[in-house]
């Protein structure tokens, strides 16, 4: 939506995602493109200039400092796509939405806690306790590690500069979704596999459009140059 795409602003970097600068881009990359004999089609472009907006960015602003709070790895995968160093202890893990809204509703507050070992007798990672909400560490091999990363990272925090994302799946509800989108942070963002829009903060993935949830975005990549959308 365009108060989404308004909401967001990465210092000078909005420059080069701005549709005059954009759109010379395109041009000059068609023209190159058909100089050639290449006659490339839509889906083809989109990819193309997303890969080169990301090189722009990843290149650009090498001092720009931004946190990214989401409620599964999607947050470590966008510092890994942009080359940048994790600026958030939000990596290799997931939070339930529920318990994700009400961490982000009172965020400085739930950082300012200890991260406590929870076990769970079932679980197949490790598990930490944030107070009251629950954080599944998937991709640790040992609580201690999960912790020592936690901890290193979350002295990155920039919070002046957060964005927050939730992603629609592990039973996320309307009610969570709203609660989130009405959540006093300028930079926010749910994607989801259906549209609502009365929720000025969402974007429908068409990859999982109409699905009950999003599916593993991380695994879902385009064809032609293995970019995640």
């Amino acid at each position: 939506s365009n108060s989404f795409r308004k909401s967001f602003n990465f210092s000078s970097t909005h420059f080069w995602y701005s549709t005059p600068v954009s759109n010379i881009f395109k041009q000059i990359i068609i023209k190159s493109l058909l100089a050639v004999g290449i006659k490339p089609n839509r889906n083809f472009l989109n990819v193309l200039f997303l890969q080169i907006r990301m090189s722009f960015f990843g290149r650009l602003d090498k001092n720009l400092s931004f946190t990214i709070i989401a409620n599964n790895c999607i947050a470590g995968t966008i510092y890994q796509d942009l080359k940048r160093q994790y600026q958030s202890p939000f990596v290799g893990l997931y939070i339930l939405p529920s318990d994700f809204v009400r961490l982000c509703g009172s965020l400085e507050e739930y950082l300012s806690y200890p991260l406590l070992r929870y076990e769970l007798s079932d679980s197949e990672f490790p598990v930490g306790l944030l107070k009251d909400v629950k954080i599944y560490f998937k991709h640790y091999d040992s609580f201690e590690n999960a912790k020592n990363s936690w901890e290193r990272r979350i002295k990155r925090i920039d919070f002046e500069n957060i964005f927050l994302i939730l992603v629609q799946r592990d039973g996320c509800t309307f009610d969570d979704m709203e609660k989130f989108d009405n959540l006093k942070f300028r930079n926010k963002l749910i994607l989801s596999s259906k549209n609502y829009p009365q929720l000025n903060s969402l974007f429908v993935l068409k990859a999982f459009e109409g699905e009950h949830e999003v599916g593993n975005v991380l695994e879902f990549t385009g064809k032609v140059f293995g970019i995640r959308f």
